[in-house]
């Protein structure tokens, strides 16, 4: 979707040049322009549809979670802060695009339906980039949507392997919500070298 209005709106900045460019040779074809090719009527009309669609798709997807899982607690992290630059254009786009306040609504609904407990998000940092079977913390295991372990050879979806260590954060008492990310590293590499030395 973010891709489709992405396009329309290149499409819809060219018509708008051509449209300057006429203003002083041709003003009438240059009305006909504006009143024809770049009302908001319809453009309005199909950012509603994909709005609504989005909304149905998040709540599908809650549904399809809470029926087939079942949770007592659920753990997640927080991704407010990919608001605004993210490590692309395109990711940005897309990012910005989000529907965080359905997303928060519907989550706390779902909570209260299911009588789940949410214990609030959970520090994410190094989440995806550390091995959940023997700790080892690196940017290198992460390749892409695959994470393999370059200690262990622990290989896994990069997605699954944040969502077992933000599992096993949920409970963790020396990795609070707020610690600072580079804390956080020293911590789980301390751990490491401690279960290291111990085996």
């Amino acid at each position: 979707m973010s891709d489709h209005i992405l396009d329309k709106n290149r499409k819809r900045g060219k018509i708008r040049a051509l449209r300057r460019k006429f203003l002083e040779q041709d003003p009438n074809k240059a009305r006909r322009i504006l009143k024809h090719n770049l009302g908001l009527i319809k453009q309005t009309k199909r950012n509603k549809k994909y709005r609504t669609r989005c909304e149905n798709e998040i709540n599908r997807a809650f549904n399809e979670f809470y029926k087939e899982r079942r949770p007592k607690i659920i753990a997640y992290e927080d991704l407010a802060h990919l608001r605004g630059k993210a490590g692309s254009r395109g990711l940005s786009r897309k990012v910005s695009g989000w529907q965080r306040s359905i997303i928060k609504e519907r989550l706390g609904y779902k909570n209260y339906i299911y009588s789940v407990t949410d214990p609030g998000p959970v520090n994410a940092a190094y989440s995806s980039q550390t091995c959940p079977m023997c700790g080892w913390v690196d940017a290198k295991n992460r390749r892409g949507d695959v994470f393999k372990c370059r200690k262990c050879s622990f290989e896994a979806d990069a997605d699954n392997v944040a969502a077992l260590n933000l599992k096993l954060r949920l409970h963790d008492k020396e990795i609070t919500r707020y610690m600072p990310y580079k804390k956080v590293k020293e911590l789980l590499l301390q751990r490491y070298y401690q279960k290291q030395q111990a085996n």
